[in-house]
Parts: structure tokens; C-alpha cells; sequence
């Protein structure tokens, strides 16, 4: 793994040019190869003919580490260039934080650390929580190396965590995400729909409530023993992972009705997509957690140049739907889980040929 970062990026403004060749030399000496550019300074890589701004924006696509010079003028002139078209500086910094480049400001020339409110709000993130280097007024040569070793401690401890975080991402998700949902969604809505009054064991102690939005109706439940009876909750499997992004599951769930669960005690309710129907009050969830595995599997895909269309792509999302399917079955039969939560529960992948979920094919294919 390496320790240092392969290519490093010089921002700052024209006043500040003699602290940023002063930074480019010794960034030269530390990281350059064979003089191809590795530390990027616009006054030194940039010649006559050369394409200005697409050089800018790729030598910040490639960068490693981005250093942003604060100088005394700084602040002032990205107040005065934000009603400008055109500011290098503001558009580089903006840049780099999309990227969530390494980014080092470096305060120079006795310049104060500018608050929030004083900077243009496409930097500000760039000051936001983070420890801001300071390079004295008379600096020296070891000035500039103590900031340069303080950077590639920190560049090689984020190549550490990135590298474990790609090996990690080459994991199915879906387990552990399939397990996380029973837990913090489906147990505690079993419960509250069950929770018993412990003053009145033929009473439940939240209060469920179907809204029809059609008919612009709120019907209570009541508390009764005999009214829970009726109720379901249903959770929902796609075919296709991409059907749960939210611009395609938006249309879905504005067909549904909503119920409401409050606590006994007030509080803000749960709420829940619902149908009512003559048997049942069925409500519905799509677990969220579907949309995490879509963009997993995009992932993984883009690694080996897969496409939508490959057979490859769809075993594989089919593949991350079954493990989540199955381990949340698991879940929900484990005998801890109890015969009356079984009960109130269905998990239902949707096939197109279950009579329940036709309205559904209107949304879905197979």
C-alpha cells in the first residue's frame, strides 16, 4: 500500500504565488516521477495552447490530495468573484469536495480562519469540522516538510480505510441487511401492532387508525382484542432490485392508502402504506434496504464493465434478493419470534402470478 499519494493539486490565488511555489518545489522533491506532472501548480504545468479549464479539472479528478492556500485575501476575494462567472479557485475547491478528494487548507500569510458565513456556500464544507493546517508568516523549509509528513500520515491512513472499505464492498450486503431490517422494522412493528395494555389484558395499548385517502376517511381500529385480528403486515420483494430506487417505487406507493399506530402515550405515530380489503387491513412495506443492495450490485457490475443487459447482472441481483428473502424468513420463523407474530406477517416476492399483488404488474415486469 502506498504511503504517499501518487498526485497532489496546488490551489490558490495569484497574491499567494510565492508560498505556492515554495510548496510546489518541496512537494516535487517528495512525490514527483520523472517530471509527468504528479504535483499539479497552474503557473508551472499550464503553457501556451493548452485547454485551460479542462486541464484544471482533470489535474483535481486525479489528484490525491488537494491542497487549498488560504492566504490574507482569500476570503475576501471569493465574496467578491461569487456574482462572477468565473472563479478558478471557488470552482477547484468545489470540485475536489464532490470528489471527496483529501483536502488540506493551509492557512498562509497570517490569514485568520474564515467563518461559514463569510465564504461562498459552495466552500464551505471546506472549513466545516475539519483542522486547518497554519504555515507561520516567515515560514521555513521544515515548516513546509512538518505539513508534508503530517499529510501522508493522513493520506496512508485513508488509503488504509479505503482499500478495507473496497475489500469489504466485494461482500454481499445482503445478510447483514436483511437482518438489520427484522430487527429495527419488522420486530418493533409486530410489537406495537400487539403490545398489550398492562392495566387490561383484553385491550391493546396502541391505537391503530386506516386512513382511505379516496374517500377522505379515518377509521379507528379500537383497541379491542378481536380488532387486531385483522391485521397484516406485508413485506415486499421486487424482481428487479432497480424497481426500488425511488423515482420507480414513488409511482407504487402513491396507490396506497396509509395507517397510522400511536402510542398510547402520545408521540409522534408510526406510518404505514396500506390496503383495506373485506378480510384484512394490510400494510405494506418495500424494504428500503433493496435500493442499498440495487447500488451494491451496480457497483460490483461497473468493476467488470458488466451492463444491465447481461445475463451475469440479473443471476447476480437475483441471487442478492434470495439471500435477503431467505434470511429475513429465517428471521421470522425462528421460534423466538412467536406463533402470533408469524401470523401477522407475510413475506411475498413478487412472481406476477399472485393474485393478491396483481395491481402490481401495472408497476413491475417480470
Amino acid at each position: 500500500m502506498s504511503r504517499r499519494p501518487k498526485r497532489v493539486f496546488i490551489c490558490h490565488r495569484k497574491e499567494d504565488h510565492s508560498t505556492a511555489f515554495a510548496l510546489w518545489t518541496l512537494c516535487r522533491e517528495r512525490y514527483a516521477r520523472r517530471d509527468d506532472g504528479s504535483v499539479f501548480f497552474d503557473t508551472e504545468e499550464i503553457v501556451p495552447g493548452d485547454k485551460f479549464p479542462e486541464k484544471l479539472t482533470r489535474a483535481v479528478r486525479e489528484c490525491d490530495v488537494f491542497f487549498a492556500l488560504i492566504g490574507p485575501s482569500w476570503k475576501d476575494e471569493i465574496r467578491r468573484l461569487a456574482i462572477e462567472k468565473i472563479d478558478y479557485v471557488r470552482i477547484e475547491i468545489a470540485q475536489a469536495l464532490s470528489e471527496r478528494k483529501l483536502i488540506v487548507p493551509v492557512l498562509i500569510g497570517g490569514a485568520d480562519r474564515p467563518r461559514e458565513d463569510e465564504i461562498h456556500w459552495e466552500v464551505r464544507p471546506l472549513l466545516r469540522g475539519c483542522h486547518v493546517a497554519v504555515l507561520p508568516p516567515h515560514y521555513k523549509k521544515a515548516d513546509i516538510l512538518a505539513l508534508l509528513r503530517a499529510v501522508d500520515k493522513k493520506f496512508g491512513s485513508r488509503e488504509f480505510q479505503k482499500q478495507e472499505m473496497e475489500r469489504l464492498d466485494k461482500i454481499s450486503p445482503a445478510p447483514g441487511l436483511a437482518h438489520g431490517y427484522f430487527l429495527n422494522f419488522i420486530s418493533e412493528t409486530l410489537e406495537r401492532i400487539a403490545k398489550k395494555d398492562p392495566d387490561d389484558p383484553e385491550c391493546f395499548l396502541n391505537t391503530v387508525e386506516f386512513i382511505d385517502k379516496k374517500l377522505n376517511k379515518t377509521i379507528d381500529l379500537g383497541k379491542q382484542i378481536d380488532s387486531r385480528q385483522a391485521i397484516r403486515l406485508n413485506i415486499i420483494l421486487p424482481p428487479r432490485t432497480e424497481y426500488f430506487q425511488e423515482e420507480k417505487l414513488k409511482p407504487v406507493l402513491k396507490t396506497l392508502d396509509q395507517a397510522l399506530i400511536t402510542e398510547s402515550g402520545g408521540g409522534r405515530p408510526l406510518t404505514y402504506h396500506a390496503k383495506s380489503s373485506t378480510e384484512y387491513l394490510e400494510l405494506f412495506d418495500f424494504p428500503p434496504q433493496v435500493a442499498v443492495i440495487d447500488k451494491w450490485v451496480r457497483r460490483h457490475m461497473a468493476r467488470e464493465n458488466g451492463h444491465p443487459t447481461d445475463p451475469k447482472w440479473r443471476e447476480m441481483e437475483w441471487k442478492e434478493l434470495l439471500q435477503f428473502e431467505n434470511v429475513v424468513k429465517w428471521w421470522v420463523e425462528d421460534a423466538s419470534s412467536g406463533q402470533s407474530s408469524r401470523d401477522r406477517l407475510r413475506l411475498l416476492a413478487f412472481t406476477g402470478e399472485q393474485e393478491e399483488l396483481r395491481w402490481l404488474e401495472n408497476f413491475w415486469q417480470i
